[in-house]
C-alpha cells in the first residue's frame, strides 16, 4: 500500500459503528488447536533431548498421563 492508499483506508473505517481496526467481512477467522498435555515425544525428550529432532515423534500420541491432562 502506498501512504496515501494507507491514510485513506483508516479514514474510510467508520468507528461510531463499534468496528475494530478491520472490519470483520475483511477477515478470516483462524482456529488453531493446542494441546497442553505430555505426549510421547515429551517422555524420550526428557531422556534425550535429540529425540525432539527425530521425525519418530512427529505428530507424537498422547501418554495416558497426557490423557488423564486433557
Amino acid at each position: 500500500l502506498l501512504a496515501y492508499d494507507f491514510l485513506f483506508f483508516f479514514s474510510d473505517m467508520d468507528t461510531a459503528l463499534g468496528q475494530g481496526l478491520y472490519p470483520l467481512h475483511r477477515c478470516k477467522t483462524v482456529h488453531l488447536v493446542v494441546r497442553h498435555a505430555q505426549g510421547f515425544h515429551n517422555v524420550a525428550g526428557n531422556k534425550d533431548v535429540r529425540a525432539y529432532f527425530s521425525p519418530e515423534y512427529f505428530d507424537a500420541q498422547l501418554t495416558p498421563l497426557g490423557w488423564q491432562q486433557v
